[in-house]
């Protein structure tokens, strides 16, 4: 359900005592409206239980004791007023405050509401921070708080500011963290940096210790990653965490750039390829696993590279670790931007202990590491590395200066083109393309999972002896299947998109929704930084207040991801967006008004935990 949070969200007691949580009892005929309330209830620290029609409702209104009971009106034999006019006659029961639930906010629903002894009605589909407003205000009433359920001013359908105007809301009290003032400290801090050096002999048991801290962010729901989406990646979907709990929200989490992942025609020609061949290429491609498709496939790519050869690799990972791999000796030199893409990183380790990572874009720090290598060594080969785009940042080097510098130094040049080749630029051909640069990079590197709408990866040069090496030198292409052929004709369709018109609309559309999407997020007073690119990186800072902020998110009908050290800097912990031609100018403006409520939300708590550490020395990095 795709709604505008025209408020923040209200901080609700967690607990009709302090000893256990609030008991709701939801009275819905609709299994899918049941199990969708339920799951956000339960999220918010709730016990929920419910009943299907209103004979039940009644009976579960004396056997549960519920603190509140949200009632549907219309349930068939006996509607919602029936059931609450028994609740309310029985003297067991009398006290307990119902919520009635009905389709329209009209007077005559309120007066019915007020007839049959109903504390308070909302109307379906359910406002979910409204709803928690009335449930709060009903257990504080019964607890004996000095707050009314409904002022004598208050409208049915009260009007809703702006997220950017409304006062900072105190923090809710999620499920893990019911009845606890604050997070444990070590939920909010470390990092997946402190377990990846291991000591101790016991190779099972030493890697507990990040099972623990894991568990103990995923206890107080401080653990937003491994989400399995319900159905197709697009803009509005159903996902899980991994925990289990279901959610669904505005979708900026999926690397699809262009939409292909669920185009009509891509998902014709998979239906196809399936008929024809099967689904597995059923061997490497250095032995029997290539097909017509994926020869196909090499040929489009060099073709639109304008590079003479190609070779493919199963995942885009393995095409940046194997040709690293493949072409570097020990004795070798890699040079390489400091925050290249992992893969590309391992494979330069893995390859050989002369790696030198120079100044992120800074082009100074590129020739220096190039002088002092070559005054030393003129005999062994450099390989010089960087993306066209980094996603982290969104921001992209000078090739053609970087290619002019590997020719001085005699080095070659590879560029990781995984997140612009399609989907940015006239031509889909990134910046590699806008800077003038097609044909003339020495190396080129891609995923096909950003764009292109299947996994696999490729490198692509005018070498043809370099093609024949990395297929049986690659090691990551060599002792791997090939890619299947439905893979292969999925991302040969998807090239063919790419150059279409189609595909000039696509990535047109695209570019709007980046430019509205930064310009909303500015006016929200979030922190964007980079240039326009699918990516829209928004920077949070410090890692216990990003998390604070993640933790809000799914409550907010929002799937992002969240990106901490060790993958940024310390400290500059940011959500990655990542945009599609399929997201809408609404929400575009809804994200940005939700990140703004999950940032507000969170700042309160997050100064409340800075000042209860103790460390008064350090400086609260808050979004302004």
């Amino acid at each position: 359900m795709r709604r505008s949070l025209g408020r923040q969200v209200t901080e609700i007691s967690s607990a009709a005592s302090p000893s256990r949580a609030t008991k709701i009892l939801l009275v819905e005929d609709s299994l899918a409206n049941r199990d969708m309330l339920t799951r956000r209830l339960e999220r918010r620290g709730f016990a929920v239980c419910s009943a299907a029609d209103g004979p039940t409702g009644v009976a579960m209104s004396v056997a549960e004791a519920p603190d509140v009971i949200l009632m549907d009106v219309a349930l068939g034999a006996m509607d919602g007023w029936e059931a609450t006019r028994l609740i309310k006659a029985d003297p067991r029961t009398a006290d307990i405050p119902v919520i009635a639930l009905t389709a329209h906010a009209l007077a005559t629903d309120r007066d019915k509401s007020v007839e049959v002894g109903c504390s308070d009605f909302d109307t379906k589909p359910v406002d979910l921070t409204r709803l928690l407003g009335k449930i709060s205000a009903c257990v504080a009433k019964n607890l004996g708080a000095r707050e009314p359920l409904l002022s004598e001013t208050e409208t049915a359908t009260p009007k809703n500011p702006s997220p950017l105007e409304a006062p900072a809301a105190a923090p809710p009290k999620l499920a893990a963290s019911a009845g606890r003032e604050f997070d444990p400290p070590d939920a909010l801090a470390g990092s997946m940096r402190d377990f990846r050096e291991l000591e101790g002999k016991d190779l099972i048991g030493r890697v507990g210790g990040f099972y623990e801290w894991q568990n103990l962010r995923r206890s107080r729901g401080l653990w937003p990653y491994s989400k399995s989406t319900e159905q197709a990646p697009l803009a509005f979907c159903a996902a899980r965490d991994d925990t289990g709990l279901r959610f669904s929200g505005l979708n900026f989490a999926t690397q699809d750039y262009l939409g292909l992942s669920s185009d009509p025609e891509i998902k014709e020609v998979a239906k196809a390829v399936v008929d024809e061949y099967g689904v597995h290429s059923a061997g490497s491609s250095a032995l029997a696993g290539n097909t017509k498709y994926s020869l196909r496939l090499e040929r489009t790519i060099s073709d639109f590279l304008d590079l003479e050869h190609a070779v493919l690799y199963p995942t885009g990972w393995a095409a940046g670790y194997g040709v690293i791999k493949g072409l570097v000796r020990p004795s070798d030199h890699v040079v390489m931007d400091g925050l290249s893409h992992a893969c590309l990183q391992e494979g330069a380790y893995s390859a050989t202990a002369n790696v030198h990572l120079h100044g992120h874009l800074n082009l100074d720090s590129v020739r220096r590491h190039l002088k002092r290598i070559r005054s030393k060594d003129t005999e062994n080969g450099v390989l010089l590395v960087t993306e066209s785009l980094f996603s982290m940042d969104s921001d992209s080097p000078d090739l053609r200066a970087l290619q002019e510098l590997a020719r001085e130094y005699e080095a070659t040049l590879l560029v990781d083109v995984a997140h612009d080749l399609g989907a940015m630029g006239q031509s889909g051909r990134g910046f590699i393309g806008m800077q003038g640069m097609t044909g003339e990079i020495d190396i080129v590197m891609g995923s096909f999972s950003k764009t292109f709408a299947s996994n696999g990866g490729f490198v692509a040069c005018n070498s043809p002896a370099v093609k024949q090496y990395l297929k049986f030198y690659g090691c990551s292409a060599t002792f791997s299947n090939a890619l299947s052929p439905v893979q292969a004709a999925t991302v040969a369709k998807a090239f063919e998109i790419v150059q279409s018109r189609k595909g000039q609309e696509l990535r047109t559309r695209l570019l709007k929704r980046v430019v509205q999407m930064r310009d909303a997020l500015a006016a929200a007073r979030l922190d964007v930084i980079g240039a326009p690119s699918a990516i829209v990186p928004v920077l949070v800072g410090d890692e216990a207040l990003a998390r604070m902020v993640s933790r809000r998110l799914p409550e907010l009908e929002v799937i992002a991801n969240l990106v901490e050290y060790p993958a940024v800097a310390k400290g500059n912990a940011r959500f990655r967006l990542q945009m599609m031609p399929t997201h809408s100018a609404e929400d575009v403006a809804e994200l940005a008004a939700r990140l703004r409520v999950a940032v507000d939300q969170a700042q309160g708590e997050f100064q409340r935990y800075r000042a209860g550490s103790g460390d008064e020395r350090e400086q609260v990095k808050a979004v302004a």
